[in-house]
């Protein structure tokens, strides 16, 4: 089932993000904004998708930056879902970088029940030094000036985190929390494989150390309305309850989907750079919202044939042996892809921190009583038998 859509609005940003998959050196048409037309076909597809299936769906605004669309098109754009959805059926969240939010803004954001998320990369002497502004400025002030704005209004917004700068997961869980008072975070990965870690190598050990020291303050902080999403699907998966969160596994890989600013469908962002850097051909599927024949029960077949060509839902076979293997589940599936072989079947790129951190998750969970929850039956075997009666 394909619960959310993210629809890269447009492919500007006043932003220059130094490690970003989207806007950089080799972004195409750059400036292209996602036609009226295209949106029009997104709107009737998702709506009789959604209507057939019983079910409520989301459409995410993403780019780019797409505030930069400007708020009267937007508004148009919004205005215009009310001719397809079925009142109640869909939602609509936006991720911003905040650079352009005002006051005006965050009424528009109010008045059409706008979810919206905010890009963060913790301190300002983390985030300064990769998201910048096109005379490398560093951002994190007006990123502050935006949250602040908004929590004026009562909007309270959830946060997006690159990891990979600094392994003091602690001082960067603890501004978000304590200095800021977000409540909710998302730890991301950056963008790897095999492949592309062979061009970038990627440093275990700050990633590592990095999860490790933010997970303990978290689980020490016992806050429940803090949600860090990477280590609440871990302990999900831990005991084997489902969730929609990629990058810990792929049983719900088909959940989402990518609509391009041309109007193409494609998979999760993270298999983008395979395409980018001509590693192989993952990320776009061969149709369009624009073809005369497209609806997206097409798009739900096509996911899901994908991932059962490329055995994207199953657990690598490097892992089968691994006593984490049911808590990361293999990590995110772009992340285990190899050129030499254009296969998947690999450990994740990020397999050490991986492991660091669902090892520290069990931990958790057995001091937490909840040993016997284990879902991994293996698991549970050798937690018993490594602990003396």
């Amino acid at each position: 089932m394909v619960h959310s859509v993210i629809l890269k609005s447009i492919r500007a940003c006043n932003l220059r993000c130094t490690y970003c998959y989207y806007i950089n050196e080799d972004t195409p048409e750059y400036g292209l904004t996602m036609s009226d037309a295209c949106l029009e076909r997104v709107y009737a597809s998702y709506a009789e998708y959604l209507h057939d299936n019983g079910a409520r769906g989301s459409l995410v605004w993403h780019g780019g930056e797409p505030l930069m669309l400007g708020r009267p098109r937007l508004q148009r754009l919004l205005d215009l879902q009310r001719r397809f959805f079925a009142p109640g059926s869909i939602e609509n969240h936006l991720q911003t970088n905040g650079l352009l939010i005002t006051d005006e803004w965050i009424d528009f954001f109010k008045r059409n029940d706008v979810k919206v998320g905010l890009s963060l990369d913790g301190t300002k002497e983390v985030h300064d030094r990769f998201r910048v502004t096109k005379g490398g400025k560093g951002s994190y002030d007006l990123v502050i000036r935006a949250i602040e704005r908004l929590r004026g209004h009562g909007i309270e917004v959830g946060v997006l985190t690159v990891m990979g700068s600094t392994p003091d997961g602690r001082r960067e869980l603890m501004h978000l929390r304590d200095e800021l008072r977000i409540r909710g975070a998302d730890f991301l990965f950056p963008i790897s494989s095999h492949a592309l870690a062979r061009r970038s190598p990627l440093d275990q050990k700050i990633l590592s150390e990095f999860l490790l020291s933010a997970f303990q303050t978290w689980t020490e902080a016992d806050d429940s309305l803090f949600t860090v999403r990477l280590f609440r699907a871990l302990i999900k998966n831990a005991m084997g309850m489902p969730h929609n969160y990629f990058a810990s596994g792929a049983a719900s890989l088909g959940a989402a989907v990518i609509v391009e600013t041309d109007g193409k469908v494609c998979m999760d962002t993270d298999f983008s750079e395979i395409d980018r850097y001509d590693l192989g051909s993952e990320y776009r599927f061969d149709f369009s919202v624009m073809d005369e024949d497209f609806t997206f029960a097409k798009v739900d077949r096509a996911l899901h044939a994908r991932i059962e060509e490329r055995q994207l839902d199953r657990i690598p076979a490097d892992c089968q042996s691994c006593r984490m293997r049911s808590v990361c589940r293999g990590a995110h599936p772009a992340s285990r892809y190899d050129d030499r072989d254009h296969s998947f079947d690999h450990r994740s790129v990020y397999c050490e921190a991986m492991y660091d951190i669902s090892d520290a998750v069990v931990e958790y969970l057995v001091r937490s009583g909840h040993g016997e929850d284990l879902a991994d039956a293996d698991l549970q075997h050798d937690l018993r038998t490594a602990v003396p009666a």
